[in-house]
């Protein structure tokens, strides 16, 4: 298991974030509108052939939803 997953897991156990150098902390992230048009067509790349396939299908759904939510033309793609 990379040290990644391995920061990720112990993340989920505990019910906290993973921390990363790129991480925004939360409610610091800048407020502004955005055009949902101006996406176009937006394809959620998720699950493959590994051994985090399961986790990826559970990220990518949510992702998924939340594009969708928003209004955005989100499509996904699992390349399985």
């Amino acid at each position: 298991m990379s040290a990644a997953s391995k920061a990720n897991a112990a993340a989920a156990k505990s019910g906290g974030a993973a921390k990363s150098s790129g991480a925004v902390a939360k409610g610091s992230a800048a407020k502004h509108s955005t055009d949902i048009a101006s996406f176009g067509k937006v394809a959620v790349l998720f699950g493959g052939a590994s051994n985090e396939r399961e986790i990826s299908i559970m990220s990518g759904t949510g992702v998924l939803k939340a594009l969708l939510s928003k209004g955005v033309d989100a499509h996904a793609f699992d390349p399985s």
